[in-house]
């Protein structure tokens, strides 16, 4: 089994359009954002972290190889939607695709 998410380093535009499944708001200790993301991640999830603080960059490079090892493919939200058959629609919100 492949399981799908999105990992977005913050882009303003997704912000806009998609709000976030999973947030970090421990933003400068990377032990408790590896276990805020690892202890609360699906199958279809968006994943928002800011590049400001050098803890995120920390966590990400745990996180991610141990996401991908558990079988998450990492795709942008354009991917996402397309592998859960589903389509963005004005005026809605996004949380994750599942």
């Amino acid at each position: 089994i492949s399981y799908l998410l999105v990992f977005v380093v913050f882009a303003a535009v997704i912000i806009a359009a998609v709000k976030v499944g999973i947030t970090a708001r421990h933003k400068k200790d990377a032990n408790k954002t590896y276990d805020a993301v690892m202890n609360n991640v699906s199958d279809g999830d968006i994943i928002l972290m800011h590049d400001i603080y050098e803890s995120t960059a920390e966590a990400v490079s745990n996180f991610v190889p141990k996401l991908v090892e558990e079988g998450y493919q990492i795709v942008n939200i354009a991917e996402l939607a397309y592998y859960k058959n589903a389509s963005f629609e004005n005026g809605q919100i996004y949380y994750s695709f599942k």
